[in-house]
């Protein structure tokens, strides 16, 4: 799986012709391996309980961050779980060390990335696909996770730590 990201990373740093729909092919691959490999998991001998949960969880968390980036909401995610709100907020806490906000986020700024790479869309219309409310709240939104608008972004290219 390691492979797969480091293919992710090197077709968004290089940006040769195709390189969105390659990188989201690539994703989609790292999903269905992860999948794959939790049902291979689930067949092993493990204490019941707890750990098979937990890896389901992930792949569900995964999932839902990856593809409903557009209109992510906790209680969303809390029902596909089969949790309440609260206990799925300390799932994402324990699993990766972030609130669902923070999630949300960063699902988004990723999305953004690769939405931007696309000169047709202009930053109004790729506000409106993430879910954001106008374009300065996108923007702002932008420069908070990233250090820069996404204007310069699409000027200047990925910024040290964006990808």
């Amino acid at each position: 799986m390691g492979v797969l990201l480091e293919e992710v990373f090197e077709e968004l740093e290089q940006r040769r012709t195709g390189y969105v729909i390659q990188a989201e092919a690539l994703l989609k691959s790292l999903v269905v391996k992860l999948v794959r490999s939790c049902e291979e998991y689930a067949g092993t001998d493990v204490p019941a309980g707890r750990s098979s949960l937990t890896e389901k969880s992930a792949v569900i968390i995964e999932d839902y961050f990856l593809y409903e980036y557009q209109s992510l909401s906790l209680e969303e995610l809390a029902d596909r779980l089969g949790l309440g709100a609260r206990q799925t907020e300390r799932l994402l806490k324990k699993l990766y060390g972030k609130t669902f906000l923070q999630k949300k986020t960063e699902a988004r700024m990723s999305a953004a990335v690769l939405l931007l790479s696309d000169e047709g869309r202009s930053v109004t219309a790729i506000a409106e696909l993430l879910g954001y409310s106008s374009v300065e709240h996108f923007s702002s939104a932008f420069k908070s996770f990233y250090g820069c608008s996404p204007r310069a972004y699409r000027k200047q290219g990925a910024p040290p730590g964006a990808v």
